[in-house]
């Protein structure tokens, strides 16, 4: 998907730097690999993999990216699966577009919908959708209500598509866990963790999970900062706790 979509962008004229994990890093969210040497080797010009994770690929990226002319986007993906819902906060999909927001450039994460049944679109089908889209994104970012602080994140259905829809974030966990222990002996366990399905349930009906669901192209304006809620009582909660002798 990768490789595909980045051939469209590249056809479309644009200087496309490309970084990529050497293997598989689904669900390792914004990991980073401190004191940790990293290799890059060179797959093609400008397309490179590195023994990283996600957001390492962005952070490199960039500074080769700004070696050779100015950059103005960063987009991670395309990723063989849908991040919607809770899922973003383990994707490092959607963790790579917040890096490059955390480092001042408008960014954007793309995922699809795996393929589920006849009738799905082919990786070149796809690929040129998302192609298309980013383009249009970046072509007029410049009339977008776009804030500093924000990024993208875009998921595509893999059937005909019905209609690009921006929307909300579904408070749901998509993917639906079950956490497994057993004793091994009298000091120590093994687990694992399993998905055993999706959630099937009605949630929102504008949320990305819903459009996907529609098949609708679902487009999430997200915040890259953390949010803190301040309430009056809380304050007073804490005033309250300094004067018990904390001070």
């Amino acid at each position: 998907l990768t490789s595909c979509f980045r051939k469209h962008l590249v056809n479309g004229g644009l200087r496309v730097v490309t970084v990529v994990p050497e293997m598989e890093m689904s669900c390792c969210s914004h990991s980073v690999s401190y004191d940790k040497t990293l290799t890059l080797s060179q797959i093609e010009d400008d397309y490179y993999c590195v023994n990283g994770t996600p957001v390492d690929c962005v952070c490199l990226g960039i500074e080769i990216a700004k070696s050779v002319g100015p950059l103005n986007f960063v987009i991670s993906g395309i990723n063989d699966s849908q991040n919607i819902g809770r899922e973003i906060f383990t994707s490092g999909t959607v963790a790579a577009a917040r890096e490059g927001c955390f480092l001042n450039f408008r960014s954007m994460a793309v995922s699809v919908d795996r393929v589920s049944s006849a009738g799905s679109m082919s990786v070149e089908e796809v690929t040129n959708v998302a192609y298309k889209l980013c383009k249009n994104i970046m072509d007029k970012a410049h009339v977008l209500d776009w804030p500093d602080g924000y990024f993208l994140n875009i998921n595509i259905p893999r059937k005909a598509i019905n209609s690009v829809e921006f929307n909300s974030v579904s408070d749901r966990s998509f993917l639906l866990r079950k956490s497994m222990v057993r004793q091994i002996d009298e000091r120590n366990y093994i687990g694992n963790i399993k998905v055993f399905g999706t959630d099937t349930s009605v949630g929102e009906p504008y949320d990305d999970i819903a459009c996907l669901d529609t098949n609708k192209i679902s487009v999430s304006m997200i915040s890259a900062g953390q949010k803190c809620y301040i309430s009056e009582k809380n304050s007073q909660f804490i005033e309250s706790i300094k004067h018990n002798g904390l001070e």
